[in-house]
């Protein structure tokens, strides 16, 4: 691309005829990369949103009620116990029972809680299935270990940077999902290729093509406002500003061979 920055791609997407002019007749390696680049910059600020999200909760007062509760756990040789006096009460933020421990092991099922959603003893741990089914598991199933309150709090401090850069990797799918949809709408616009200007050039314009739908859909991610049939409407823009930028080729070709201009 000889007449227009790359970084300001973007913006030019929108309306400009000169630019796709340009893309098409001098933009030669640069879709892939484009691609790439605006892939990385808008999965950032979705992930960005979700850190933000994940903090929120972790540090929200629920998690911290819950936090303050937990007693020292350990497991050995298949026996669980806790540092508290049994029966012992971890409570919701409802302040109803949520994991009641009895290592005596007077209670049996989820219903001798009396509301919790968790009952731990000292041989197993019965939970509901999402089915509404309850389960036990023998502890003896599980290696020793020991928890503390210290730990979970660390726990808990590590794990929004963990999961957000974990979601952040995951942006390489976005890419590539990017990468085979310019494919395919390069596919696409082999229909309306009168110029015969061929596919990477087509997959190239439909590259840059793809960015107001593709700023669209972050919008919508990121205020968490919908348009109904946004799919449709994403793949109407997306050919529209293909054509668009092909007639912008087309025309001005033209122009450049009529009689008197150079």
């Amino acid at each position: 691309m000889k007449e227009f920055a790359a970084y300001k791609a973007p913006f030019y997407t929108f309306f400009s005829a000169p630019f796709y002019r340009d893309l098409l007749k001098n933009g030669k390696g640069v879709g892939i990369l484009y691609l790439l680049i605006l892939s990385s910059i808008f999965w950032s600020m979705q992930t960005a949103k979700i850190f933000a999200v994940m903090q929120m909760g972790v540090n929200g007062p629920e998690v911290t009620q819950f936090v303050a509760q937990i007693p020292v756990m350990k497991t050995t040789n298949g026996k669980f116990s806790i540092d508290k006096s049994s029966p012992y009460i971890i409570f919701d933020e409802k302040k109803g029972p949520g994991i009641v421990f009895d290592i005596k092991g007077k209670m049996k099922t989820l219903a001798d809680t009396k509301g919790a959603t968790v009952l731990v003893t000292e041989d197993y741990l019965v939970a509901r299935k999402s089915t509404g089914v309850e389960e036990s598991i023998p502890w003896a199933k599980f290696p020793d270990f020991a928890v503390t309150k210290a730990m979970v709090e660390d726990w808990r401090g590590k794990i929004t940077p963990i999961c957000t850069a974990v979601v952040w990797a995951t942006g390489i799918f976005v890419w590539f999902g990017h990468v085979v949809l310019a494919l395919i709408y390069g596919l696409v616009g082999l229909i309306f290729d009168k110029r015969k200007v061929g596919f990477r050039a087509m997959m190239r314009l439909a590259a840059f093509a793809m960015t107001p739908s593709i700023i669209f859909s972050v919008l919508q991610e990121l205020t968490g406002f919908r348009v109904p049939l946004y799919a449709l409407i994403s793949i109407i823009m997306q050919i529209g500003f293909m054509y668009f930028g092909y007639q912008a080729f087309e025309k001005g070709e033209e122009a450049l061979s009529a009689p008197g201009l150079v």
